[in-house]
């Protein structure tokens, strides 16, 4: 794989002194500072951007409050990827359901509960368990992330 850096196309890993590493792990692509910034990408549309607790309060950007949240951790919603009895079980050995749980809530409270921010965001994991050959049971229904609804990663 190769990214690209000043304009300049490079082999993935890609390290530039102690500053910076460019890298990819498992389906996804990692960019980290020397100053805890980490940026990873699914090669489609999921970024995550994580900063150290030193940056609290320094950020800005629309916020979910955790009362606002709570709805979206239901089964009816994200709960579905970390339900123990679910169909995304067999892959929480594999990979931590919780980042993707996390995020999952966090796009679909920012979009108030619009089911394709939701269908995207299970998404994201369904696609990361399959990349590892993990086989993920029925998940959708007529009304949840209805069949043949286009999803885009």
């Amino acid at each position: 794989m190769t990214g690209k850096v000043n304009d300049v196309f490079v082999n993935l890993p890609f390290y530039y002194e102690d500053m910076i590493q460019a890298y990819i792990r498992g389906n996804e692509a990692v960019i980290k500072t020397n100053f805890d910034l980490t940026v990873t990408f699914d090669w489609k549309s999921y970024v995550k951007v994580s900063v150290p607790s030193t940056y609290s309060n320094a950020l800005c950007g629309p916020v979910c409050g955790e009362e606002q949240k709570l709805i979206y951790k239901g089964d009816q919603y994200c709960g579905i990827l970390i339900r123990k009895d679910g169909p995304f079980r067999h892959c929480h050995g594999i990979i931590d359901p919780t980042p993707y749980f996390d995020g999952c809530v966090f796009d679909t409270c920012q979009y108030h509960g619009q089911h394709d921010a939701l269908c995207n965001a299970i998404s994201v994991y369904l696609a990361a368990c399959q990349a590892l050959d993990v086989q993920i049971e029925e998940w959708r229904s007529d009304t949840f992330c209805k069949k043949g609804m286009k999803i885009v990663l």
